[in-house]
C-alpha cells in the first residue's frame, strides 16, 4: 500500500497548497544505477553480491545527489535505503552492513517516517493483485508471504527496527483491515498532530 498510498498523498498535498516531489526507493528519481539494480534483483539467476553493490552505489550515489526541497516543498519518499538495511541484517550480511553505515551517514534525514504494517493473510492477496494490475512489478521477495513467511516477518522487524535506530521516531500504521481511504486518514491525522501540514 505505499505507493498507493503516496499517489493519494500527492493529490491531498498538492490540495492544500504544497508542491509534491516523489521518489520510489532511490532518493534521487533518476538515479542511473538504482535503475539498474532494480533490474538486477528481478532476475532469476539474480547475484546477491552484485545486487548488493549496485545498491550500495545507488544509496550513495543518492547522498552525493539529494537536495532539499526549496519551502513549501514535500518530497514524499515511497521506500528507502533503509530496506537495504534490513535484507543484509535478516541475512547477515555483515560485509555489507558494515559499508552501508558509511554511507546511511551521508543520507539525508526524514522529517516523519510511516511505517505501514500488515498481516499475512492481507499480504498474500495484496502482492497477487498488484500483480494483476502491473504484472512484472514483483518480484521473488514480494512473494515472501506465500512462500516463506516467517522469513516476511524477521525482514519487517529488521526494518522497523531500522528506521527507528536511525530515523528516531516511527509512526506505525496497521493496514490489514483498514480501505485505501482510512489509511490515507490516519497518515494525514499524523501529519497534522505533528504539525507538518495545515
Amino acid at each position: 500500500g505505499k505507493s498507493t498510498l503516496v499517489r493519494q498523498l500527492v493529490v491531498e498535498l498538492e490540495g492544500l497548497g504544497w508542491c509534491v516531489r516523489c521518489s520510489r526507493n532511490a532518493l534521487i528519481v533518476d538515479n542511473p544505477i538504482a535503475m539498474v539494480a532494480d533490474i538486477e534483483r528481478k532476475k532469476d539467476n539474480v547475484c546477491l553480491n552484485k545486487t548488493m553493490l549496485l545498491f550500495l552505489s545507488s544509496h550513495l550515489y543518492d547522498a552525493h545527489k539529494f537536495k532539499k526541497p526549496p519551502t513549501n516543498t514535500v518530497h514524499l519518499q515511497d521506500s528507502s535505503w533503509l530496506r537495504t538495511v534490513a535484507f543484509n541484517v535478516v541475512r547477515g550480511n555483515t560485509e555489507f552492513l558494515s559499508l552501508l553505515e558509511v554511507v546511511i551517514t551521508l543520507q539525508p534525514t526524514f522529517d516523519l517516517v510511516i511505517y505501514l504494517t500488515a498481516d499475512i493473510e492481507s499480504r498474500k492477496k495484496r502482492v497477487l493483485e498488484r500483480e494483476h494490475q502491473v504484472p512484472g512489478e514483483n518480484d521473488k521477495s514480494d512473494y515472501l508471504a506465500h512462500f516463506d513467511p516467517e522469513l516476511l516477518v524477521r525482514n519487517d522487524k529488521a526494518l522497523l527496527e531500522a528506521a527507528k535506530r536511525y530515523c528516531g521516531r516511527v509512526d506505525v500504521v496497521d493496514t490489514s483491515i483498514l480501505t485505501k481511504g482510512e489509511v490515507l486518514s490516519e497518515v494525514l491525522s499524523l501529519l497534522k498532530n505533528r504539525r507538518m501540514v495545515y
